[in-house]
């Protein structure tokens, strides 16, 4: 398998590679916490349906990650 072949790698990329990706774990971890651990919790003790909470907390996760989406795409130059 050609396209699995690791031997073109730098070393340098692949401590790069992970050391990107640790951050982003610790950050998704808590990030996770914030959004079912708290959120979701809450609002279940407010008494709503639970197909409402989980329509909210996908709606504001959704809004948190907008600028994110957008500052991450590059625009063609008119």
């Amino acid at each position: 398998m050609k396209w699995l072949d690791a031997a073109n790698l730098s070393s340098s990329f692949v401590a790069a590679f992970g050391m990107a990706l640790i951050p982003a774990f610790i950050k998704n971890i808590f990030e996770e916490f914030a959004w079912r651990g708290y959120l979701a919790p809450k609002l279940y003790s407010i008494g709503y349906n639970r197909l409402f909470i989980h329509i909210c907390v996908g709606l504001i996760w959704g809004a948190w990650h907008v600028p994110y989406t957008f500052s991450s795409c590059t625009l063609p130059k008119v």
